[in-house]
């Protein structure tokens, strides 16, 4: 479920640490949104609504509503730890946490974890966007992104290409 999120918002490992029940809404079907108070990109600390559409696959939405149930959570932090007995934390998973869950789950999967980190899966949504003919205005609006350079390090190389090539060819 962290994974899905953080894919399909783009979003920083922190921001994943930092998501509340009290902050989110979901409507099946619809979207799901939530409240940041403070991030990276917030210089001002006023805080942002963030929301990501209902999908047919790999839906966060859908994910956010199963886990939420299964775990029988009401209030405090979305994503927590679960113990090797499979009680679950009351407290939010730390932001270090992240990295050794996402390589953890990816060496379960049989995949290189060790070249992975939290960033790939910002960076991952990021050339997903740019191959699915995102323009850069549009992405670095969805991932708050204020830099174009930053949010092109983001894409991979031949994901820039193909988009400044479509741009030429226009």
């Amino acid at each position: 479920m962290p994974i899905t999120r953080a894919f399909w918002r783009g979003g920083r490992g922190d921001e994943l640490t930092k998501l509340t029940i009290e902050n989110t809404y979901a409507e099946r079907y619809v979207e799901i949104g939530f409240y940041l108070g403070s991030s990276k990109g917030d210089r001002q600390n006023i805080g942002r609504e963030y929301k990501t559409p209902s999908l047919s696959k790999l839906c966060p939405l859908e994910a956010y509503l199963n886990w939420i149930e299964a775990a029988g959570l009401t209030h405090g932090g979305v994503f927590r730890g679960i113990d090797r007995w499979g009680n679950i934390n009351d407290r939010p998973l730390a932001a270090h946490s992240l990295i050794p869950l996402l390589r953890d789950t990816l060496d379960r999967c049989g995949l290189p974890s060790e070249i992975y980190s939290s960033h790939s899966i910002r960076r991952g949504f990021a050339t997903w966007a740019a191959s699915s003919g995102w323009d850069i205005k549009t992405l670095m609006e969805y991932v708050d992104w204020s830099d174009m350079k930053s949010a092109l390090r983001y894409v991979e190389p031949a994901q820039q290409l193909g988009g400044l090539i479509r741009k030429l060819e226009r």
